[in-house]
């Protein structure tokens, strides 16, 4: 995170342990889901506001692998895991806009979020459903595509990097 004054301990449930005060003492919140088995990132902090946080988790995973509709599901609180509101689902990534350099309005979250939402987010999704990048405006309220079909996106200082797959299923690299 951004605040040297906070800590989050993750544990294989929806608890999360959190610090504000530099382990003087410690809370907890319930995460709206229980945490993803798909490698994403669960927690993602804003660099300008502290109790602004986005967790992903995971909706409908049974652990014997029955369900059909396993899912990523993104959501966001402003009050430090008190309130959750939906994002996204059937996700890979989401995150905050505005980083350090690049100075975006504080309000926006990118998701790459697959086009079709439906069946089991589990292996691979194929190239009949593109992830793209989406720009939610007003926490995501306001939505629009910025790429119908990417590999994957990061921010570097002021940039933000997108890996984009072609018409001619080329990659290709472009900035943001």
């Amino acid at each position: 995170g951004y605040s040297n004054e906070r800590a989050y301990l993750l544990t294989e449930t929806r608890t999360v342990h959190y610090t504000t005060d530099r382990a003087v003492s410690w809370n907890t919140f319930e995460a709206p889901d229980a945490p993803n088995s798909f490698g994403i990132p669960l927690l993602d902090f804003h660099p300008l506001r502290s109790d602004w946080l986005i967790w992903t988790g995971q909706r409908d995973c049974e652990e014997d692998g029955s369900t059909s509709r396993c899912r990523a599901v993104a959501q966001y609180t402003k009050d430090n895991g008190r309130n959750w509101n939906m994002i996204d689902e059937y996700v890979r990534i989401c995150s905050w806009g505005r980083d350090k350099a690049l100075k975006l309005d504080e309000k926006i979250i990118f998701c790459e979020s697959y086009r079709d939402k439906s069946g089991t987010q589990r292996g691979v999704f194929s190239l009949d459903n593109p992830l793209q990048l989406i720009a939610g405006d007003v926490f995501y309220s306001n939505k629009r595509i910025v790429f119908p079909s990417i590999i994957g996106f990061a921010t570097f200082e002021e940039y933000m990097v997108v890996a984009e797959v072609s018409r001619s299923t080329i990659l290709s690299t472009r900035l943001l």
